[in-house]
């Protein structure tokens, strides 16, 4: 029996550079693999711990939209981080949507236990 979706939003696969601000003054770059309206997953050259703040931004390809969001860390898994964002303009929502339409869902059965 197929189980349901317990996702909130659909995920897509994707390949766009990121930037996690984890202080004032330490940036870490790296590149997010998968994305959805509620947050996404990326690869840093080092772990954080799960439950920090931190400030992420990133580009959408093909729209030219930047879009910085504050997130916590709410998954790790050696240097894959899940980020969950915390608060998401209705503007940068839309751009995200726009954006996850042209891309490839992510199947569900790969990351059930994330």
């Amino acid at each position: 029996m197929k189980q349901p979706n317990r996702r909130r939003c659909a995920r897509y696969h994707t390949n766009l550079l990121l930037r996690v601000r984890a202080s004032p003054e330490h940036d870490l770059d790296g590149s997010c693999v998968v994305i959805s309206e509620g947050g996404l997953t990326g690869i840093l050259p080092k772990a954080i711990s799960i439950g920090f703040a931190v400030e992420l931004r990133f580009v959408l390809h093909g729209l030219g939209r930047v879009i910085e969001v504050p997130a916590l860390i709410r998954s790790l898994r050696d240097i894959h981080h899940g980020f969950e964002f915390v608060s998401l303009t209705e503007s940068d929502r839309m751009a995200l949507r726009q954006f996850c339409n042209g891309l490839s869902i992510q199947s569900d059965h790969r990351h059930r236990n994330s």
